[in-house]
């Protein structure tokens, strides 16, 4: 979960006033002073305004909505303004890779899985020690080099236990968000018998929950009783206007929320070509469909809600594995941005200039006779060239273990 960056957040981004300067005005009077000071801010808003014109500048432009950070996949945080993505490595710390190059800035290990990102602060979740039931949280500061500033152990009831890889069977997962000057942090454990007997009816799941509030400023922890606690995130209710259409039953699919517009699939020249139909997000009135090529289907909208994906199968090759054709359209302007083959149907993605950056699934398959096989990794590809740019392991919590054996 991410909070969003507001102007004067930014503007203190730019100038390098932390922490002194809490409003725009105050960062204008900042870099007003003669002297170094001066020089070191207007270098800074020299850099900003660089980054922001570049990212206008050839392949596909990003919106002004996407300058809030986002969510790629668990552990995965985008910044767009800055141009760096956040994510958890294999040796159990953070990365900092600026996306444009795949360039590591930074690597700590005081923290373990990126929670949430404001203003210069990364939120994470610390790596579980076997001797104590608590959540342990760190807050780094990206602008310097991912040092701690602030940390707090969030005492767990048992049997949770904050482990970020997940067991047989069991699973812990941490959200963050930020409210009134406080940190607040909620988490769910969840436990399903595993057995190797067949079962009738669903596996027994035993699920804890809890919540904490930290003070930014003291770094004072309380636990949240059940009514105060941030809820997970739920589907928003459509507008009026567009509940009205899927109750009649005149959709084909439900509306699903992209960034500032609601998109469902559709059909036309009598079914025989593919559009992705768009409503506006605040009061739901009809815009105009994305017409898709022949042959493609809607895939998925990009972690950013500012693009989505249609795919078309291709050939299989000689092992028998088939690649997709994606086609990458604007969802604000319709137009279809670029095209590339890519050997997945659909994968979490999003796209900052010319450049495509994808989470890549764990896969085998075999290339020139030689089985191949390709761990977690965030993946970009020049949408220009379409050869891939630049790769990053990303640290897999998914449980691949044995199971119990069935009798």
């Amino acid at each position: 979960m991410t909070a969003r960056f507001e102007p004067a957040n930014i503007a203190r981004f730019a100038t390098g006033c932390y922490p002194s300067a809490t409003s725009i005005e105050k960062n204008v009077l900042s870099i007003a002073r003669p002297g170094k000071l001066r020089t070191i801010a207007c270098a800074r808003i020299l850099l900003a305004l660089i980054l922001f014109a570049a990212s206008l500048s050839g392949g596909a432009s990003v919106a002004a909505s996407s300058a809030t950070p986002f969510e790629l996949a668990p552990g995965v945080i985008v910044d767009p303004v800055r141009g760096v993505v956040y994510l958890m490595n294999p040796q159990r710390g953070i990365d900092a890779i600026a996306f444009p190059s795949g360039k590591l800035i930074w690597r700590t290990a005081s923290a373990a899985k990126p929670l949430l990102l404001f203003d210069d602060r990364l939120v994470a979740q610390a790596e579980a020690v076997a001797a104590m039931r608590a959540l342990r949280v760190a807050v780094l500061n990206i602008a310097a080099h991912g040092e701690p500033v602030q940390s707090a152990s969030l005492p767990l009831a048992a049997p949770a236990f904050a482990s970020i890889d997940d067991g047989m069977g069991i699973s812990f997962t941490a959200d963050a968000r930020v409210s009134a000057g406080n940190l607040e942090v909620s988490w769910r454990f969840t436990q399903r018998t595993v057995t190797g007997f067949a079962r009738p009816g669903p596996a027994p799941v035993l699920e804890t929950n809890g919540a904490a509030r930290i003070d930014l400023k003291t770094g004072r922890s309380q636990p949240l009783p059940a009514r105060e606690a941030p809820t997970q995130p739920r589907m928003t209710p459509l507008p009026p206007s567009l509940q009205k259409l899927v109750d009649s039953r005149a959709l084909p699919s439900t509306p699903q929320r992209a960034g500032k517009f609601y998109i469902a699939t559709g059909s036309a020249d009598g079914g025989k070509r593919a559009v992705v139909r768009r409503w506006d997000g605040a009061a739901g009135g009809a815009l105009a469909d994305i017409e898709l090529d022949p042959g493609f289907n809607f895939g998925i909208a990009s972690a950013d809600g500012e693009m989505l994906l249609a795919r078309k199968p291709l050939g299989a090759d000689a092992t028998g594995w088939r690649d997709y054709l994606w086609a990458i359209y604007s969802l604000e302007t319709r137009e279809k941005i670029a095209e590339i083959r890519m050997p997945t149907s659909a994968a979490p993605f999003f796209v900052w200039n010319s450049m495509l950056v994808i989470v890549s699934r764990p896969f085998g398959r075999r290339i020139n006779g030689k089985w191949t096989e390709e761990p977690l990794e965030l993946r970009a590809f020049d949408l220009k060239t379409r050869g891939e740019a630049w790769k990053a392991p990303i640290r897999d919590t998914t449980y691949r273990g044995p199971y119990p054996p069935r009798p």
